[in-house]
């Protein structure tokens, strides 16, 4: 059977080849490249001879703009928060205080406000005060049915001035100091000439209002998408209005026709309002209508999920009609991926990882995480300081790098055993080599905040130095981890150099931290050949005849969601804002359409 992109493929190639005023567009770039390998496949030829972009370069044609990074866009909010509520007697001042107090309430509002723009809300609305509960009728009733209008008054209700707590009190001044921050905010991101990515697709939406856009093509060709939020919904409709877009949809009939099925939540109303150009209104009907194997496998503990993968592939790998390249193995956990690939049996000829690993599993995470909880404890003295033992032990002793020889790990520790050291001095560590130096060095030659984590960007390239002292043609996973780390922090060390100075030590650690358990390391490859070993999200777009998905447990696929927001999900709900239920939603579509084209399933 077909994928999907490769019938989008043909359809395009029959409909728009040789056509340089076509522009095709994907969500992301990986369901791009594979699109030009279908396309290549059909035609024989190397390239598509039309236009190929994920959506966020469409976008940025549309209206050119620099993206901030978080930290400068933290600091900007900082800036603008300080100004509405750093005055004596308010009751969120200790939050403006300083940046310290301020970071964890920030990145909340900050990802409030992306999600206000995305999603065309009028925060004045959202925010708004009401002293007296009759005021919201006649405030909402012209443009909100009576259901939302509900859910507003009860919202309000909680702030009753006989039921208002301190807590309360403190979250009724932050929920209407709202509009000002956010007003200040913006405001000084546009006369520093960048933005986040809801300003900037509001912006977008604004110039539809104003004049239009300045479209560089003719026909735009959108394939593969499956959730909008409201300012994308708005330039596609924009664009479809005016015939220049076309849809490709991957749905199904089982998901679409059945109002009750989450998967397709979003898509059955994209379909309606954008007809799809292969089956107009009505997907075909993959689940049902075509013959499949689906298995439902209970297996106790991870590590028996992963050895059951050996069990499987051997089976699969007996079908007259096996093909290794058609074989995909879903992991609905990530922390999965390294005993799955220890647990591939023999036949398996060639693996092709294109999921991103989580960092925070990797023996260089645990190792910079003794490294932070050794500063925290450091002690400054006349001596140029000292550390707790326990912590030294922790960082001399790890798996990482105690078989350095530089490390002298026995010497140390048989030292401060021998001495029966509490506080170790930084200088006697020091003494043992380069490494150890600049590891346990004394803190207060660190001045400013990247003066810490260049500390770090030292230790992680001598570390790498100190593993390798001889080039090798074969690179170890340890030297990916560590370059990952590297590259990383070098990132956050360049945006904080840009930045007012007045972060605390303990800050800058949680930052790094907090940095380095979002790297994903990128075992990300574009090669079809092989069995594919992939994330959920990895899926997208693509198809499989043969389908293994472990680690789909209840609270593992999807991961539990929370509600890391000063909105609640009431008001959410009222404004047509994203709710919790909508990620089930959209990982149950992911789940749904990876049983479309499949001819053997294993869960």
């Amino acid at each position: 059977m077909n994928s999907f992109l490769d019938d989008c493929a043909a359809d395009i190639l029959r409909k728009y080849d040789n056509n340089d005023a076509v522009c095709v567009v994907f969500p992301n770039k990986r369901t791009m490249l594979h699109f030009r390998k279908s396309y290549a496949r059909i035609k024989n030829e190397v390239s598509f001879s039309g236009h190929l972009y994920p959506i966020d370069k469409v976008f940025n044609q549309f209206l050119p703009s620099v993206k901030a990074d978080d930290l400068t866009l933290l600091f900007k909010l900082y800036d603008a928060f300080r100004q509405v509520f750093a005055h004596e007697g308010m009751k969120n001042a200790g939050i403006a205080a300083d940046f310290d107090a301020f970071y964890d309430s920030g990145r909340k509002i900050l990802s409030d406000f992306n999600e206000i723009d995305n999603y065309l809300v009028d925060i004045n609305q959202l925010c708004r005060n009401f002293a007296d509960l009759s005021e919201i009728d006649a405030f909402y009733a012209p443009s909100m049915a009576q259901e939302v209008i509900e859910i507003i008054r009860q919202f309000w209700a909680n702030f009753s001035q006989q039921r208002l707590s301190n807590e309360k009190a403190r979250y009724l001044e932050l929920w209407t100091g709202l509009p000002k921050v956010y007003q200040i905010f913006r405001q000084s991101l546009t006369e520093a000439h960048v933005c986040y990515t809801g300003m900037k697709n509001r912006a977008i939406c604004d110039l539809i209002d104003q004049k239009g856009l300045d479209t560089k093509y003719a026909t735009y060709i959108f394939v593969g998408f499956n959730v909008l939020n409201k300012c994308e919904r708005k330039i596609f409709r924009y664009l479809y209005n005016a015939k220049k877009a076309r849809f490709y949809w991957d749905a199904d009939d089982y998901y679409i026709s059945d109002k009750v099925q989450e998967a397709g939540l979003f898509m059955r109303r994209l379909i309606d309002e954008f007809p799809d150009e292969l089956h107009g209104k009505r997907p075909p009907n993959l689940i049902v209508g075509n013959p499949k194997q689906v298995e439902y496998i209970g297996v106790p503990l991870e590590v028996g999920q992963a050895k059951c993968v050996h069990d499987i592939i051997t089976q699969l790998s007996k079908l007259p009609d096996y093909n290794e390249t058609r074989t995909a193995v879903v992991l609905g956990d990530e922390h999965l991926l390294f005993p799955v690939l220890n647990s591939l049996p023999a036949c398996v000829e060639r693996v092709n990882v294109t999921m991103g690993y989580p960092f925070v599993e990797t023996p260089v995470y645990s190792f910079l995480l003794n490294c932070l909880q050794l500063r925290r404890n450091y002690r400054a003295n006349r001596t140029g300081g000292d550390y707790y033992y326990n912590d030294v032990l922790a960082v001399i002793n790890h798996p990482l790098v105690v078989n350095i020889p530089e490390f002298c790990s026995k010497q140390i520790e048989a030292r401060i055993r021998e001495e029966r050291l509490i506080r170790v001095n930084a200088d006697l560590i020091g003494s043992y080599g380069n490494l150890l130096s600049i590891i346990f060095c004394s803190q207060e030659n660190e001045k400013q905040p990247a003066d810490i984590i260049q500390t770090f960007l030292t230790i992680l390239s001598e570390l790498y130095f100190a593993k390798n002292p001889e080039p090798t043609e074969t690179p170890k996973l340890e030297n990916e981890f560590i370059f990952n780390a590297y590259t990383s922090l070098k990132s956050l060390y360049n945006n904080v150099l840009t930045l007012p100075q007045d972060i605390s030590p303990d800050l800058v650690a949680s930052i790094v931290k907090e940095h380095l358990v979002g790297i994903k390391v990128p075992f990300e490859s574009d090669d079809d050949n092989g069995i594919q070993l992939t994330g959920m999200m990895e899926t997208r777009n693509l198809d499989f005849d043969n389908v293994i998905m472990i680690g789909m447990n209840e609270g593992v696929f999807p991961k539990r969601s929370e509600n890391n927001s000063f909105v609640t999900e009431g008001m959410r709900l009222a404004f047509d804002m994203p709710v919790v239920k909508y990620k089930d939603a959209v990982f149950g579509y992911f789940f749904y359409r990876l049983l479309q084209r499949a001819k053997n399933v294993k869960v």
